[in-house]
């Protein structure tokens, strides 16, 4: 079934979990990966009724929380996408994905303190996570343009610093980059 959905096939994985659901609809796995298929086909109401069923017969599967907190911040529902990942970092706290995408939901529902933490937490996890650099940044380039601390600012500098470091490629990183400097009044970049 994972191959089918892998392989692009995913109406075929969506009936193939169901028909495994029809025989077996305590199967967390199947729920679980019932969930992707149907998120990956734009379905997020579905997947999202899917992810519930993982984690209330699985009440300790991180990944299904974390799929449904993104899906949830997808779907706009930012309350309840913070919830799903906080109950999932209860499970895994040293799932650096999860602290980024918690970071994330933060960072949309305004809170951007709590946003840079959770992207602190990400980093001293896993150091080398581009992504997590790059959103860090974000939090502290807003951060910055509320309060006007320079400080704040060299951090934001640093943190897309960081991102193109590890992944030279990374346009965002390199135009948000240029923002920070423009802020700063840094031209010679």
């Amino acid at each position: 079934m994972n191959v089918l959905a892998s392989s692009g096939d995913l109406d075929g994985a969506i009936a193939a979990y169901r028909a495994e659901l029809a025989i077996n609809p305590q199967c967390f796995e199947a729920q679980y990966n019932l969930g992707n298929a149907l998120k990956e086909s734009g379905d997020l109401g579905a997947a999202i009724e899917n992810y519930h069923r993982a984690v209330r017969i699985n009440r300790d599967f991180a990944a299904a929380y974390g799929n449904l907190a993104n899906t949830l911040r997808e779907a706009g529902d930012l309350t309840a996408a913070i919830e799903m990942q906080q109950r999932g970092l209860q499970i895994s706290p040293d799932y650096a994905e999860g602290h980024y995408n918690l970071g994330t939901a933060m960072k949309e529902k305004g809170d951007f303190a709590a946003a840079i933490a959770s992207h602190q937490r990400a980093l001293q996890i896993r150091p080398d996570y581009a992504e997590a650099h790059y959103s860090l940044g974000n939090a502290l380039l807003v951060s910055t343009k509320l309060s006007r601390d320079e400080t704040v600012l060299a951090a934001a500098i640093e943190s897309y610093n960081r991102a193109i470091k590890i992944k030279p490629d990374y346009a965002e990183a390199h135009s948000n980059l240029g923002s920070a400097l423009q802020e700063k009044g840094d031209m010679t970049r």
